[in-house]
C-alpha cells in the first residue's frame, strides 16, 4: 500500500513537472508580450497624458523593452516576423523611435522599409487627442533620435 501512495505521488509529480515544462516552452516572452503591447498602440505620446495624467502603456513597454533588447530583434518583428502587418502606425512609431536611440542604421534601414510616411496618426498631447501627420512624428524622431528614451 505505501508502495502505491509512493508511486502514485512520484507520477503524479512528474506528470506536474513535464506540464510546466510544455508550458513554459510554449509561453511569450517578456520581449514578446513588450513588442504586442506597442504593436496595439491606438494612439503615440510621450509623458504624462490623458486625464488622470499616466504614462501610456506603450511608452512603458517601449521603454522596458528597450532595456531588455536588442534593435535587431525590434527590426526583426517589426519588419520580418509574422506579426508585421498586425503591428499600428502608432506602434511602428513606438519602435521607430526605440530604433533611433538605439542604433542609427538599423532605425534608417527599418525606415526606408516601413513606407509609413504621409499617413495620419493619432497624437495624444496633455489631454487632447489630435490626428498629426507621420511626416511630423517622423522628423522629429530623426532630428532628435528619440532623446525621450535615453
Amino acid at each position: 500500500m505505501q508502495k502505491l501512495k509512493i508511486l502514485r505521488w512520484f507520477a503524479s509529480f512528474i506528470f506536474a513537472g513535464a506540464s510546466l515544462a510544455c508550458h513554459s516552452a510554449s509561453s511569450p516572452t517578456e520581449v514578446d508580450l513588450l513588442m504586442n503591447k506597442i504593436a496595439t498602440a491606438t494612439y503615440y505620446s510621450w509623458g504624462m497624458v490623458g486625464t488622470p495624467a499616466k504614462i501610456s502603456d506603450a511608452e512603458n513597454a517601449t521603454r522596458r523593452l528597450r532595456q531588455i533588447t536588442d534593435a535587431d530583434q525590434i527590426y526583426h518583428y517589426l519588419l520580418k516576423s509574422s506579426h508585421k502587418d498586425k503591428v499600428s502606425i502608432e506602434g511602428k512609431l513606438y519602435m521607430v523611435c526605440a530604433l533611433a536611440s538605439m542604433d542609427i542604421k538599423i532605425f534608417s534601414r527599418a525606415l526606408s522599409q516601413l513606407n509609413i510616411n504621409d499617413k495620419e496618426i493619432s497624437v495624444l498631447k496633455g489631454d487632447i487627442l489630435s490626428k498629426v501627420s507621420t511626416n511630423k512624428i517622423l522628423n522629429q524622431i530623426q532630428r532628435d533620435r528619440c532623446e525621450i528614451l535615453k
